[in-house]
């Protein structure tokens, strides 16, 4: 989800000729995630511990790791 909406304020910036109204939404987006996604992730640790440490490794975070294999 992060990544999309990341992906999405980055074409809108590209597209639009207006600086502020074209970047504004991906630095908003870019502020949110590096606020929230940590304690998303602590959540997730508290929840399901070690299962959800071994998942994050294999899957990465905001971008999918490649598959080894």
């Amino acid at each position: 989800m992060y990544a999309a909406s990341l992906l999405w304020g980055a074409a809108q910036g590209l597209i639009l000729q207006n600086w502020i109204a074209g970047w504004s939404p991906f630095l908003s987006l870019l502020v949110l995630y590096f606020l929230r996604a940590p304690r998303e992730e602590q959540m997730m640790l508290d929840q399901f511990g070690e299962a959800y440490r071994t998942y994050r490794q294999r899957t990465g975070g905001i971008f999918p790791r490649r598959w080894r294999g």
